[in-house]
């Protein structure tokens, strides 16, 4: 909301507000005028000439490499009136074995070792020690080779069932045959000459023409391209219930393109399906209906009148901005004129709604 004039309070308490946030500071200000930079985190005023900041507070930066900043005096350095000097430690004299303490018990020192790559631990010459002589790098195994004294020989081979019924398979010849077991197909179904004639009793076809040339009792006969069901009498295809009629009588059946197009408009529940015109509805309620105007920046006051209407509400806003602009505003006793008037000539061209009851 914009106010075109001075905001006095009368010596009266501005309480919880808030200085306005910017993300960059303005560019040009008023002399005394505030905000708060929140990217930086800091308030500022202008002094006529340039922000300054309020109050900011200073913390010196962690020296590094690279940058320039404070530092810490550790152990063994001392400062003094600026000066860093070293008061202790370093480096330690290097000590005689005899005078290291806490040497670990049982330590041999053998001077005289030197280590080669030819040295072992005593895993790995353990792990030598259990070869033979003799033995080989990789024996290539076989099967068939009978005899124990041949390194290729296999001890302890299983027995390798031959048949079938050692293995407790079905033999092939009982695959499909009276008596076994069921086969799959590509689709993984049972065929349909393994199952038992009442299993498919109904049988598809694409049409009528492609049924076969001698049925069988008992069975129904689908052709998929009229849907209907037929059986077979021992000498023709008769159909099992003949079509029924379509029409718009009660011996007819209501065509199903018809009575979809009725249920889809029954489930309409948006829009304006009939084209319904406002002014094809009875009592009809008063309408709210509003008007806008200009206010250029030319002058400060503008009159609205409403021709066949009671003005019930007047918004004024900044056509830049779009923010809400605080005029003065006085209405006639028939509340059909409205008369807008400001401080000054607005900066910007001001719009304005007038919202009214139509009579």
């Amino acid at each position: 909301m914009i106010y075109l004039v001075n905001l006095n309070l009368s010596g009266n308490e501005l309480q919880n507000a808030v200085i306005q946030p910017v993300g960059v500071l303005p560019g040009s200000a008023k002399e005394g005028q505030i905000v708060y930079n929140s990217s930086e985190k800091n308030l500022y005023i202008y002094n006529g000439s340039a922000w300054k900041v309020v109050g900011k507070e200073y913390t010196l930066p962690v020296a590094s490499s690279s940058t320039l900043g404070g530092i810490k005096v550790g152990a063994g350095l001392a400062i003094n009136d600026g000066v860093l000097s070293a008061t202790g430690g370093g480096v330690a004299d290097a000590v005689d074995w005899s005078n290291v303490q806490n040497k670990p018990e049982g330590l041999v020192i053998d001077e005289s070792y030197v280590h080669t790559d030819n040295n072992y631990t005593n895993i790995e010459k353990t792990k030598l020690s259990g070869i033979q002589n003799g033995a080989e790098v990789n024996v290539q195994a076989d099967w068939n080779e009978s005899s124990s004294s041949s390194d290729a020989y296999i001890k302890n081979k299983p027995t390798i069932p031959s048949t079938a019924a050692e293995v407790g398979a079905i033999p092939a010849s009982e695959k499909g045959s009276n008596n076994g077991v069921a086969t799959l197909d590509g689709s993984g179904k049972v065929p349909a000459v393994q199952l038992p004639s009442y299993v498919d009793d109904v049988v598809e076809y694409d049409n009528k023409s492609a049924f076969p040339q001698t049925g069988e009792d008992g069975k129904i006969y689908i052709a998929k391209d009229t849907n209907l069901t037929y059986r077979w009498s021992g000498t023709e295809y008769i159909e099992i219930s003949p079509s029924l009629a379509l029409g718009e009588t009660s011996s007819t059946a209501y065509p199903g393109d018809k009575g979809k197009i009725a249920y889809d408009h029954s489930q309409v529940k948006t829009g304006n399906p009939h084209n319904t015109k406002f002014s094809d509805l009875p009592d009809k309620p008063k309408l709210v209906k509003t008007q806008e105007d200009t206010l250029p920046t030319t002058v400060s006051t503008k009159k609205i009148t409403i021709a066949g209407g009671k003005i019930f509400s007047t918004m004024v806003y900044d056509s830049v901005t779009f923010e809400e602009v605080i005029v003065d505003k006085k209405y006639d006793a028939t509340r059909a004129n409205v008369t807008i008037t400001t401080a000054a000539n607005p900066t910007n061209a001001l719009t304005i709604v007038v919202s009214y009851i139509e009579i």
